[in-house]
């Protein structure tokens, strides 16, 4: 690479030098946004490393004219003169196929081009599918996503970046494909890549999952093997399915009902996360031969998140019963099931001054969070909204029979500040054995 402003790209990165390729340049450089543009350049220079690094040799190895153009080509899909009714590699191969053509390309490279430009997204089949093709992918996917960057020559990445600036490729190449997506979700069918990406910026269940395509198809085929177990279809499940699995001694189904990196507290001052120790956790249970009860106290759920707070009784684990009041944090899964995030029976919270032994017996361990039920509350509902779902939570020490769910009657500047106690009167609640704010 020669550092020369004075020089064109083409000698400054040393670029294929034809009519076509130069052509080819000032296409992409026309219909395409500075960042595809960059980034189809960059992804020729990076496969070319890849192919010195593998000992292939230009025009005997591979044809490094033909390489340049499909490393250029390939996201002219997410042009509008290349927006078709296809996903966007496809409609990009389609485009490019056309413009090789009308330059007299001969149809065996063109094929090839085709190829490089509709599977770059398909890990395992492009490499399988011809050195062009297989070495561009290599450029296009470390440029993307820094796949084999390490391999790359010393100080090439950042030459070629002063030269060509990544101007937030990966996001800005991201939503290229979500706009498209968006106003034609036939270019974006659930198992594509494209698919996915549309998925993840919709609501939970607005676009279809693998699972939900195969309850549809209408064959009445039912989970088998790894998939039989019964999934949780609501937050509440996930606690009777709980009761169930540590009754029949099922250690693989408790574990089920937690996420891989999953945060457990078996006991006050013991934390758990991970699958592994989940598992020797429940293992433990189930030898002991403890027996869990568990009582839904409240629930809030926002889409596919959900907070729910148990009143537990654990029996079989100690010589006393183990009474608490669960924390946890759910989330659905991708095949609509739910499972723990958190699972804390032994998060307190304490209100303001403590409360009197007796206040502490009479109300018991279960009317009490900690405060990331409130901070979740406050994350879901305006400032004064969000004091009266605390208070409804229990944040505040309420007993559970106050009518909290009313909202408050004294305007929410009147409210105490949101850093003290919240009088539970002020929202409606009776507690005339508290202290003052509870």
């Amino acid at each position: 690479m020669t550092a020369d402003a004075r020089l064109s790209v083409f000698e400054q990165l040393d670029l294929p030098d034809t009519s076509l390729t130069r052509d080819t340049y000032a296409y992409v450089d026309r219909i395409s946004p500075a960042f595809v543009l960059h980034h189809s350049v960059r992804s020729y220079v990076f496969a070319r490393a890849h192919a010195q690094n593998q000992g292939l040799r230009a025009g005997s190895d591979y044809d490094d004219e033909l390489l340049f153009l499909s490393c250029v080509l390939h996201d002219i899909g997410l042009t509008e003169e290349g927006n078709g009714d296809q996903r966007f590699e496809v409609d990009g191969a389609d485009a490019a196929a056309a413009f090789l053509r009308e330059r007299g390309v001969e149809e065996r490279r063109i094929a090839i081009a085709w190829d490089a430009i509709a599977l770059h997204t398909s890990d395992g089949i492009a490499a399988r599918k011809g050195t062009e093709v297989a070495l561009a992918q290599a450029g296009i996917g470390t440029d993307i996503l820094g796949v084999q960057r390490e391999s790359l020559p010393s100080g090439l990445a950042d030459d070629v970046h002063v030269l060509l600036p990544r101007l937030d490729l990966a996001y800005a190449l991201s939503d290229a494909i979500l706009t498209q997506a968006t106003a034609k979700p036939h270019k974006a069918s659930p198992i594509t890549f494209p698919g996915e990406l549309l998925r993840r910026h919709l609501p939970y269940g607005a676009y279809p999952s693998w699972y939900d395509l195969l309850a549809s198809a209408g064959w009445g085929d039912k989970p088998v093997g790894l998939t039989a177990r019964r999934r949780a279809e609501t937050p509440q499940q996930v606690g009777t399915l709980f009761m169930e699995y540590l009754e029949a001694g099922d250690v693989e189904g408790l574990v089920s009902l937690y996420e891989p990196n999953a945060h457990f507290v078996p006991a006050p001052g013991t934390h758990l996360t991970g699958t592994e120790a989940i598992r020797a956790a429940m293992q433990q249970m189930v030898d002991s031969g403890s027996r869990l009860k568990l009582e839904l106290r409240d629930i809030r759920q926002v889409d596919d998140v959900a907070l729910v707070s148990n009143n537990a009784i654990l029996t079989g684990a100690g010589p006393e019963p183990v009474i608490s009041t669960t924390t946890e944090i759910l989330r659905r899964q991708p095949d609509g099931g739910w499972a723990r995030v958190v699972d804390d029976p032994f998060l307190q919270l304490t209100c303001g001054a403590a409360r009197s032994t007796a206040a502490r017996d009479r109300h018991g361990l279960q009317r009490r969070f900690h405060s990331v039920t409130a901070t979740f509350a406050d994350r879901l509902l305006p400032a004064h909204w969000s004091d009266l779902r605390r208070c409804r939570l229990g944040a505040y020490g309420c007993p559970s029979s106050s009518p909290c769910c009313r909202p408050p009657t004294t305007p929410a500047s009147r409210l105490a500040p949101r850093s003290g106690h919240l009088p539970c009167r002020l929202l409606g609640c009776e507690a005339p054995s508290s202290p003052a704010g509870c």
